[in-house]
């Protein structure tokens, strides 16, 4: 086992004055935290003129507050901000790739040893003391290859879906025109003269309160939990309420539940008298801009009367059944992909537990 301390420098990220800021690309990329980040590479949205603290091309990055333990490697020489951490590894004894899925084995342990009350953090000595298993340098080398590998299967398969979803909403606007200005100048109606909003049945149970159970417990943006009993037991479409994805759409707002199912009040609950006006629903509201309906900026909120204001066009019956249609083969895809994806990520996750489980090792 090697420590971090011995196996790279460390250098902890800084704020600069905020005065040194700028978009027009004076100055070293800023990243501040996991926020900026890709895939691999994180994506420059500032630049700052008068750096404090700066990373060198090639060097791990990896967040330090919450969430704690997401990585990067910078492209390029840039400035990081008290979210990040630069680790510039020795190569004359450790492989950058093995580094990080060293370091990936490692993220519930991090977590596990951050601290703060608002935002959980980890310090410098957390990082010095982490330690991984540390083979020789070719040994290194070929578990990282494998990993990547695999990787490289997961990225692919998470390609695919996201190419699926595309062309699922490309065929939307296809069959429907552009949702957001209504271009096939479709007549327009409410949700409330589409389907029944089913808001008042809604139930929150506080995370103390639940028990463990088989049903679904959904919040503003999917399942958060599993509890031993139900509220609903048909097709629903739940809408966020709110929360900063409102804004952010990095998930949908609109998602479909089925079947014995818990809903707290922060998901609207609509139901509709068919299949395909629900899924057409679902998507427009998923494409369209709902910004000028959401209020609050600390804590985004789409209430139901500003939801029940939203114009949504309305196409015949039969056209929405045969967007259902494409949708139901187009899922079908997506299970077989989604099917695959999940054995990549348990091949991945027992390869790891192989290589670098310090229990396992031991």
């Amino acid at each position: 086992m090697a420590r971090l301390d011995t196996i790279c420098s460390i250098n902890m990220g800084a704020s600069p004055d905020s005065s040194t800021y700028n978009e027009s690309r004076e100055g070293l990329p800023f990243y501040q935290g996991n926020a900026d980040f890709g895939e691999k590479h994180p994506t420059p949205r500032i630049w700052c003129k008068v750096p404090v603290k700066v990373a060198r091309k090639g060097d791990v990055l990896i967040s330090v507050r919450a969430p704690i333990g997401a990585l990067n490697i910078a492209a390029e020489q840039c400035c990081i901000g008290r979210g990040l951490a630069a680790l510039t590894v020795n190569e004359t004894i450790c492989d950058t790739g093995y580094l990080w899925y060293g370091i990936i084995s490692k993220i519930d342990e991090l977590n596990a040893k951050g601290t703060g009350s608002t935002f959980k953090a980890i310090s410098r000595k957390i990082l010095e003391e982490t330690d991984i298993p540390l083979p020789d340098l070719p040994t290194q080398r070929r578990i990282a290859a494998t990993l990547d590998k695999v990787s490289e299967g997961i990225a692919l398969c998470k390609q695919m879906l996201m190419d699926l979803d595309e062309l699922v909403k490309s065929q939307f606007v296809e069959m429907f025109g552009d949702p957001t200005i209504n271009s096939h100048r479709l007549p327009q109606k409410t949700l409330p003269e589409l389907g029944e909003n089913l808001d008042s049945r809604r139930i929150p149970i506080t995370s103390s309160d639940r028990k463990a159970g088989q049903y679904p417990y959904y919040g503003a943006s999917g399942i958060v939990d599993y509890v031993d009993g139900f509220i609903f037991d048909e097709d629903i479409l739940l809408i966020s309420e709110d929360g900063a994805n409102l804004l952010a759409r990095v998930t949908p707002i609109a998602f479909p539940a089925s079947g014995k199912v818990w809903v707290n009040n922060h998901a609207h609950v609509m139901r509709f008298d068919s299949m395909a006006k629900q899924v057409y629903i679902e998507y427009l509201l998923n494409m369209i801009d709902i910004s000028n309906y959401v209020t609050g900026t600390a804590q985004p909120k789409l209430n139901q009367a500003k939801l029940n204001t939203i114009p949504i066009p309305v196409p015949e019956e039969a056209q929405m059944e045969r967007f259902r249609e494409l949708t139901e083969q187009s899922d079908k895809s997506k299970y077989a992909v989604q099917q695959q994806l999940a054995e990549l990520e348990t091949l991945k996750k027992s390869l790891m537990q192989k290589y670098l489980d310090k229990r396992r090792m031991l």
